[in-house]
């Protein structure tokens, strides 16, 4: 049975959904690496580059390289590995899947539990399969060590540094023309298989 509350908080992740495709759609349309909405601070080639030197776990074998940053528990990032699963071998993808935590009180736990395992990627596609949405990626939580800790703060601050507040889900790859860009938020199917189709 589908209670009041449990109705209300669906329709406000609706709502919540369509306004942060809209704002991924404009960034994507204007073409450019900056979205002044959300002050975005360095150049897209600047952004890309520091993605290389953080901490990321490889999702497929193809030679176009995607960034996806993304919390544990953020419903938009589990959404946009839903659409993005059946593009990458089709699309010829690798996505880099940066982890970050911070949206939740459970989001730095769950991210260190994957950097800590011997199968990253196993445990992100676990916790995605039995994501529960207002809990997060189906995972335990872990308690990170100096060096996990310090590798999600330094993908944090590289968020950070790219906008006025971290925010996620955020794609980040290079152009077919070698320029680099970056959209946040959750694309449209439609928009997300254009992005594919661009990467170099």
């Amino acid at each position: 049975m589908i209670t009041l509350e449990r109705y209300l908080g669906f329709a406000f992740y609706r709502f919540s959904l369509f306004v942060v495709k809209a704002t991924a759609l404009l960034a994507f349309l204007v073409g450019t690496s900056y979205a002044t909405t959300l002050s975005f601070q360095p150049p897209a080639s600047q952004f890309y580059e520091n993605l290389a030197h953080a901490t990321w776990i490889a999702n497929g074998t193809g030679p176009k390289i995607l960034y996806q940053v993304f919390d544990p528990n953020c419903p938009y990032c589990h959404a946009l590995f839903e659409d993005l699963e059946p593009l990458i071998g089709p699309g010829h993808l690798t996505i880099r899947e940066v982890p970050v935590g911070f949206l939740m009180p459970t989001s730095l736990g769950k991210a260190a539990t994957i950097l800590v395992a011997k199968h990253p990627l196993q445990v992100i596609l676990r916790g995605e399969a039995h994501y529960v949405f207002r809990q997060g990626m189906g995972i335990r939580t872990t308690k990170p060590n100096r060096r996990v800790r310090a590798q999600l703060q330094h993908n944090l601050e590289l968020i950070k540094a790219a906008t006025t507040y971290p925010i996620v889900p955020i794609l980040v790859y290079l152009k077919a023309n070698g320029k680099a860009k970056f959209v946040v938020g959750l694309p449209s199917h439609r928009t997300l298989k254009a992005i594919v189709a661009d990467i170099k």
